[in-house]
């Protein structure tokens, strides 16, 4: 369409010199613009390259174009993921932490039961070696270390009845036993 506004252009502009070779010039420039020719080789290879040019740019526009949605919809997908990840391993670390726990805390109790009946064996012991006065022992005669040795025991059997949390149970439970192996290296 530009190209029959220039050539009426050209007629205007030569006013009334419409000499034949003018006339025959704009006629053969018409010809050419209104038939179809014949793409050579080269021509149709251009044709090709631009046409794959062409849509390269556009695949890289959609690309562009693409790559941003996807970028919003992996953040989406990628915060709320690992918030429902964590809640499901926070759960699951509470329910079989629990479990883990309170196996611990009745292996403690079992302790502590073990260590409070020993303890309650060697009362009864220094009980009766406070009632003897140790006659016929090797603390015979030595009632302030039978009464200081029953009134450890006597303590000791107390912390582990009163200890509250697991630590302390433990705790109690050590130092009864290191009591009872001082207290029977002395029988």
């Amino acid at each position: 369409m530009a190209n029959v506004a220039y050539i009426l252009g050209i007629a205007i502009m030569s006013k009334n010199d419409f000499s034949s070779n003018k006339i025959r010039d704009i006629m053969l420039a018409y010809d050419k613009l209104t038939t179809p020719h014949q793409m050579t080789d080269q021509e149709r290879k251009n044709a090709k390259i631009a046409l794959g040019i062409a849509f390269g740019i556009a695949f890289f526009m959609f690309l562009v174009f693409a790559y941003g949605p996807f970028l919003w919809i992996l953040a989406f997908v990628v915060t709320f993921g690992s918030l429902i990840t964590g809640t499901f391993f926070l759960i699951r670390s509470y329910s079989s932490g629990d479990r883990e726990r309170q196996v611990v805390n009745e292996e403690i109790e079992a302790m502590a039961d073990d260590a409070s009946f020993d303890v309650s064996e060697q009362i009864i012991f220094w009980d009766k070696m406070m009632f003897t006065k140790g006659i016929g022992t090797q603390l015979e005669g030595r009632d302030q270390e039978i009464s200081e040795i029953h009134r450890r025991l006597v303590n000791a059997r107390g912390e582990i009845a009163t200890a509250e949390s697991p630590q302390h149970r433990l705790e109690a439970v050590l130092a009864a036993d290191a009591l009872l192996a001082t207290v029977r290296s002395l029988c």
